[in-house]
């Protein structure tokens, strides 16, 4: 049998509280000890002193409450109980006997509350047959009454409570068998979500960039660039200012092949890292095709793309200088710039920076 304490016994049945209901039992015990105390003959010293013993009987068990050592503590309430019936002769006192067995009910487990309450029930059966008074008569028709509405009525509230709490502990059972479902559902939904999100990321990437310099492509491009115009053609903002730089590399195929395509990925990719290191931290690298390159400069004037365009041809030389198979290639960088961004189109922008295109010596 499991071990309960008083805090576990008010935790059972979810909403229903298991120690209120025994609370009940012993205070409407303790009500009908004092009046049969009073008016039904018996020492009302004895019967007082029962009624503190309800009244303070979870503080006399030196045990988990629901123990087997508590049996004894349970003994002494019977011996109470055999006492005071017998004093005052009276069914009324069956009332206590049912408040006690509804109490082993909800703290002891069935192995321990039956047996008990069939053996009370026989010391209860023979100090009625010996002791009672003649005011139930010796008719044996009253004496059937008095057992069939008296121990009938109390096995039948022992086995429907014990009904019960069996009801409600099943019901917990499945009320924490649903919180566990719904926290797997829960974690397994919120993985489920990781994973969608991490694999939009890895979708955006994939369709927004170029896989081998790790650029932006001209599906961002145009994007990007329609987005810009939509937002500031909502706000009747236009004069907003944008640079743009163009970056042509001719001669890559030749380069392919005298090195190798291995060898042409790896110039690409070294040229990529120069517009990097020559562009800003909100400058937008775009690779528009195959040897073409962009960079946008948002909210800068032509003055800046000048600035890129002195920076980047400084190292491409430097660059040239220590590969020779540079000799092949040729550098071409140009840029424009737009004032009106709603009313100019990306299109005209570009051909604007291509009419500008210079070779880089």
């Amino acid at each position: 049998m499991q071990n309960i304490s008083y805090i576990g016994l008010a935790r059972v049945g979810g909403g229903i509280s298991m120690l209120r209901l025994e609370w009940m039992a012993r205070l409407f015990a303790i009500i009908i000890t004092v009046l049969v105390g009073i008016f039904l003959g018996p020492s009302l010293l004895v019967c007082c002193l029962y009624a503190l013993f309800l009244l303070f009987k979870k503080y006399t068990y030196p045990w988990t409450l629901g123990s087997y050592y508590n049996v004894m503590i349970e003994a002494v309430e019977i011996a109470a109980l055999l006492y005071i019936h017998a004093a005052s002769s009276s069914a009324l006192v069956s009332v206590l006997f049912l408040s006690f067995i509804v109490r082993m009910v909800l703290v002891y487990d069935i192995k321990v509350f039956l047996p008990v309450n069939i053996l009370i029930s026989v010391l209860f059966i023979l100090v009625d047959y010996y002791i009672t008074g003649s005011h139930l008569g010796t008719n044996g028709i009253y004496r059937a009454i008095y057992w069939v509405t008296g121990f009938g009525f109390l096995n039948w509230i022992l086995w429907d409570f014990h009904s019960f709490v069996k009801y409600l502990e099943e019901s917990q059972q499945k009320l924490k068998d649903t919180i566990g479902i719904k926290d797997i559902l829960i974690k397994e939904l919120n993985q489920s979500r990781k994973e969608l999100l991490e694999s939009n990321d890895e979708l955006y990437i994939w369709a927004n960039t170029d896989p081998l310099t790790g650029l932006y492509n001209s599906r961002y491009f145009n994007r990007y660039w329609d987005n810009l115009a939509e937002q500031f053609s909502q706000i009747k903002q236009n004069n907003y200012p944008v640079a743009l730089v163009l970056i042509d590399i001719q001669g890559h195929r030749i380069y392919n092949d005298v090195y190798g395509h291995a060898a042409g990925d790896i110039l690409i990719q070294d040229l990529v890292a120069i517009i990097r290191e020559c562009a800003e931290a909100e400058d937008i690298l775009v690779r528009y095709s195959d040897y073409v390159f962009s960079v946008i400069i948002p909210g800068q004037q032509e003055a800046e793309a000048i600035k890129f365009y002195h920076r980047f041809k400084n190292q491409v030389k430097e660059y040239s200088q220590a590969n020779p198979g540079m000799r092949n290639i040729e550098v071409f960088i140009g840029w424009a710039c737009c004032h009106d961004i709603v009313e100019e189109t990306k299109e005209d922008l570009i051909n604007r920076a291509i009419k500008s295109m210079r070779i880089i010596n």
